[in-house]
């Protein structure tokens, strides 16, 4: 399963289940604040069970929609991260952050806890799309 971030003017922007977790952790580090996600809409949107709320989630694909504002948010993240010279071991230690807190939640998936090869061009491409404005989350 992977992610798909559509904004309004139709432009993709694709993730690995993994990759998108994973940014939005390094996100996190480098001091964005999650403001929550909007609830899907539409046929296909969230139908709420009895007073059930929507719980704002990001990691889950349901169509949900980030605002302007939170990805603004999310793109000024990346861009510390990026400009951080310690990137590089950051990224690792938030890879293997996350690789145990999947073994502990017992996710069957299998988690990489590595960052390979040079990721600034796929972080440029994605700080960019941020900064489109809002999107939906597929």
């Amino acid at each position: 399963m992977g992610f798909d971030l559509i904004n309004e003017k139709g432009d993709r922007f694709e993730f690995s289940q993994w990759d998108w977790g994973f940014y939005l952790n390094v996100a996190e580090k480098y001091g964005w604040q999650p403001a929550g996600t909007e609830a899907p809409t539409g046929k296909f949107g969230w139908q709420p069970a009895g007073t059930e709320a929507w719980p704002g989630t990001y990691e889950t694909s349901d169509g949900q929609r980030v605002s302007s504002v939170d990805a603004e948010a999310l793109a000024s993240a990346l861009q510390r991260a990026m400009d951080d010279p310690e990137w590089v071991e950051r990224s690792r230690e938030i890879a293997r952050a996350r690789a145990g807190a999947v073994r502990i939640a017992g996710s069957a998936y299998e988690v990489r806890a590595t960052v390979r090869g040079d990721v600034m061009p796929f972080l440029r491409d994605m700080i960019a799309f941020f900064r489109q404005g809002g999107f939906r989350i597929w």
